[in-house]
């Protein structure tokens, strides 16, 4: 559901001898989560952060979704900072149509060494 959005449960309020139930309204609103942002309606956005070197030779990892499910997540490119790779059907689901997910989008945060020895500076100068 949207953010704003409205459930109404009807006749599901309080009630006493003298009245009937009333409705008992709830009102969504979004908590942020600490690894996922929904975008547009049901996408989510995470960021991760790799090393240099699993950007250059690939990775594999595990996502741990909203729902407790475990997600690998693998990689056989060389991966850019500010890329982004999408695992379609790994978002939210369709309110009304729970079999249809929207996508998963990582994007990626490359980390980068402080520092390098002068021998390390020379065997990339040698494989690059």
């Amino acid at each position: 559901m949207r953010e704003g959005e409205s459930l109404t449960f009807y006749g599901e309020g309080d009630a006493t001898t003298a009245t009937r139930a009333g409705d008992l309204i709830f009102i969504v609103r979004l908590a942020p989560h600490k690894q996922f942002v929904r975008v547009n309606e049901n996408d989510l956005k995470m960021r991760m952060q790799i090393s240099l070197k699993d950007a250059l030779v690939g990775f594999s990892t595990t996502i741990k979704h909203l729902d407790g499910r475990e997600i690998v997540f693998e990689s056989k490119d060389v991966i850019k900072p500010g890329d982004v790779k999408r695992i379609a059907g790994e978002g939210m689901p369709y309110r009304g149509d729970t079999n249809r997910h929207g996508d998963l989008n990582i994007e990626f945060d490359v980390q980068f060494p402080t520092t390098l020895t002068d021998k390390q500076k020379e065997e990339l100068r040698n494989i690059l």
